[in-house]
């Protein structure tokens, strides 16, 4: 579930695999052909030592973020994790 981290909607690798890419090495090359891009999925935290990997709900395609749900709307990103 997406959730609000430093006022920014993020969602994790494990909400994204395996129901809208298949592995993870296909997700990492997904996400690798669009790091220096101005669009597609931008990762906002590096996992390293007990932290997840966060990636930037707005950078997703529009039909993951309408499956998924904004954060932002409604009660429930409210009070999700704020780091």
């Amino acid at each position: 579930m997406p959730h609000l981290w430093r006022n920014r909607a993020v969602v994790t690798v494990e909400e994204l695999i395996p129901d809208w890419w298949p592995t993870y090495d296909a997700f990492k090359h997904y996400v690798r052909y669009y790091k220096d891009k101005d669009y597609g999925i931008k990762r906002l935290q590096r996992a390293c030592r007990h932290r997840r990997s966060l990636y930037a709900f707005d950078s997703l395609p529009e039909k993951i973020q309408a499956a998924l749900g904004d954060p932002r709307k409604g009660s429930q990103g409210a009070s999700e994790h704020s780091n």
